[in-house]
């Protein structure tokens, strides 16, 4: 699931239908549900993530203080033009490294659907004051 996905569904689950305040109100356990199943979801994946950039990550390291093996040339995986780097340099190299630029870009995109998701479910607990305070507010209208 894309953040513009969550951001669609939640721009269609987020209409509060005045005219059936009731219902509005009883449908507030169906949405929490249903963003905790997709907010659940996506903190797995942040952990998925998470453990493949280290893996990744020692690997490069290792690649890049030992040198090649056939693994690593499996993988398509080179050294710089001097060879092995010394402990010293590998940080550079690592941050610059293009498979940890993506893996890292990745758990970003979704540590931000996290975020998304868990505001989302701050909206639907606030739900039921808005739904009060146009119960209210009708009242109000009406002179009740």
């Amino acid at each position: 699931m894309t953040r513009d996905d969550i951001l669609n569904e939640w721009r269609t689950d987020a209409y509060i239908d005045p005219g059936h305040l009731d219902r509005e109100s009883l449908d507030i356990p169906r949405l929490q549900c249903k963003y905790l199943r997709y907010l659940s979801d996506e903190k797995m994946l942040i952990r998925v993530y998470e453990s493949e950039l280290k893996k990744i990550s020692l690997a490069k390291f290792e690649f890049l203080l030992h040198g090649d093996t056939a693994e690593t040339k499996e993988m398509g995986w080179e050294l710089p033009p001097q060879g092995r780097l010394m402990r010293t340099e590998i940080d550079r190299y690592l941050a610059a490294d293009e498979d940890l630029i993506k893996l890292a870009y990745r758990l970003d995109n979704q540590k931000q659907k996290v975020y998304i998701l868990e505001d989302i479910l701050r909206m639907i607990h606030d739900r039921k004051f808005h739904i009060n305070n146009a119960i209210k507010f009708q009242m109000f209208q009406h002179g009740e």
